[in-house]
């Protein structure tokens, strides 16, 4: 069904939208270590 579909679709992008956050606040994180 569309619904499901739909379902699928939001999922992904809210684990894509997740990766990215994550890694440029690991990236930010480790960089203010890097300059300690």
């Amino acid at each position: 069904p569309l619904t499901t579909q739909i379902g699928l679709v939001l999922l992904w992008v809210a684990a894509l939208v997740t990766l990215y956050t994550g890694y440029d606040y690991f990236r930010a994180g480790l960089k203010h270590i890097m300059d300690e």
